[in-house]
């Protein structure tokens, strides 16, 4: 379509076909969620960092009715933001977003539901290293998420990390690039964030230095960001075997400009530069940084 154009559709309906000469498109639709003054306190509570109160928020005596779909996903989000806290198990977290999703596929709401297997599965990634675990929820979710072009996006990007941990970086880049292009036309910002954000990585053990610095912006000002853009271009340069003494001005200058909205990242960061550090013959130094990792992660 050249313009836009308002579509009536009956109340319930689940997807819309539209034809324009030769061709023909099938969306997915969503219903709108409808957000509940007990979402909106769980929500405000959960941005504030208040996980207690954002489940009572749901849960407590006072939240009348059980909790809807919606309301359980976001339950599921303050599980793992506990789990990450160390107040819970992961998996734990994990199988509460899982339960979810079967909800979802029981209601025929399917790309809902490719979402939350794909969320599980990223956890199972990057949380707990189960690939097993992770692989059989992407061919669980892979045709559901072909209903919506945003899920599929998502699909790919998560199918490109499992595709790299398990070596085939061949795969690992055509799916980071095909989301990489699909999330730009889809004007998806932060999934291409994400999406961008590993794609150097990739690209430098392949042995693509120059193109992976070239995807990955120089930092600007303080921040989680700019945090994010150096680790991007200090790995680039270790992983593709670049100069380590630039890797390590970088990976130190990510530590720099991380400040204090962003202390999750304060582990991994020093944990980087201690492994650039011994990559340098700097034993003493890695072994202060590899320290300093430690401490971080520790409950207070």
């Amino acid at each position: 379509l050249s313009r836009p154009t308002a579509v009536l559709v009956p109340l319930g309906a689940r997807a819309l076909t539209v034809t324009t000469g030769s061709l023909q498109g099938r969306v997915s639709l969503r219903e709108a969620p409808r957000t509940s003054a007990r979402r909106a306190q769980a929500e405000q509570a959960l941005r504030d960092g208040d996980l207690k109160k954002a489940e009572a928020s749901l849960l407590g005596p006072a939240a009348g009715a059980p909790p809807d779909l919606a309301e359980r996903r976001l339950l599921a989000r303050i599980a793992r933001r506990s789990a990450i806290a160390g107040e819970i198990p992961m998996i734990e977290a994990q199988q509460e977003r899982l339960a979810v999703g079967r909800a979802a596929a029981d209601a025929g709401r399917l790309s809902e539901a490719a979402d939350d297997l794909l969320v599980t599965a990223y956890s199972r990634l990057t949380d707990t290293g189960d690939l097993a675990g992770a692989k059989a929820l992407l061919d669980e979710a892979e045709g559901w998420a072909a209903l919506a072009a945003d899920t599929l996006t998502f699909w790919e990007y998560v199918h490109g990390l499992w595709a790299r941990e398990t070596g085939d970086l061949g795969a690992a880049l055509a799916d980071l690039q095909s989301a990489d292009e699909r999330a730009g036309r889809l004007d998806l910002g932060d999934l291409r964030g994400d999406v961008r954000s590993a794609l150097p990585e990739v690209l430098a053990l392949l042995g693509r230095v120059e193109e992976a610095l070239a995807m990955s912006p120089a930092p600007s000002g303080r921040g989680c960001d700019a945090a994010v853009a150096a680790t991007n271009r200090g790995w680039a340069r270790l992983l593709g075997g670049g100069d380590v003494d630039e890797a390590a001005t970088e990976l130190r200058d990510a530590l720099d400009r991380a400040d204090d909205r962003c202390p999750d990242r304060l582990p991994i960061l020093a944990l980087n530069l201690s492994y650039a550090e011994e990559a340098r013959g700097r034993h003493d130094e890695a072994a202060k940084w590899l320290s300093l990792a430690r401490d971080a992660t520790r409950p207070d």
